[in-house]
């Protein structure tokens, strides 16, 4: 409970570092910065939910469905970052977009993987679903990273525009890892 506690405060300060107006000469520095402290703090979470499950998860509906119903919500926000993507890549044709078309296809790619990790036809068992979510989490997270880097501060407005999604997806991954942390410690045998 202390950990949720500490990565909730944490969230917010971040969000919070966010919504703030930095100066001019700073905001390139600051934005990467706060790209890069909510992916690790979407890292520490996810890393949280492994470490809480890890040796103690059962073979249950229960944990199996919750694996796949927060790894559908990752896969669906990123499909909607893949769609922002190509808004963002028809209204900024030239220098950016073979960058954007390179992260579109590979956010595509992880919300494929991770969708036929939790399909229908998948009959995998819930170490194996965990290990796929792990593995797309941690992908969309450095794909995150590298994309905030990449832009250079004359393309400002498309910096803060593709920030402001990065920062959702960020936010989405965090929320999907508390939300199955608490699934699984309300399944898991005490």
């Amino acid at each position: 409970m202390y950990k949720i506690a500490v990565v909730s405060v944490i969230a917010l300060l971040a969000i919070q570092g966010c919504l703030a107006k930095p100066k001019a000469k700073q905001a390139q520095a600051i934005e990467k910065s706060q790209i890069d402290e909510l992916a690790a703090n979407a890292r520490d979470v996810i890393k949280s939910v492994s470490s809480s499950i890890e040796g103690n998860l059962p073979d249950s509906k229960q944990v199996s469905d919750s694996i796949v119903e927060n790894t559908q919500k990752i896969a669906t926000k990123l499909k909607s970052i893949v769609d922002d993507l190509n808004k963002q890549t028809a209204d900024h044709k030239g220098d950016f977009e073979n960058v954007l078309k390179q992260f579109e296809e590979n956010f595509k790619a992880t919300a494929t993987n991770l969708e036929k990790a939790v399909g229908p036809e998948a009959t995998a068992k819930a170490k194996d679903l965990k290990k796929s979510l792990d593995d797309g989490i941690n992908n969309a997270i450095t794909e995150a990273q590298e994309l905030a880097k990449v832009f250079e501060p004359k393309a400002k407005q498309l910096q803060a525009d593709i920030n402001l999604h990065l920062k959702n997806l960020l936010d989405q991954i965090v929320e999907s890892g508390k939300n199955l942390k608490k699934d699984f410690e309300k399944n898991l045998p005490k």
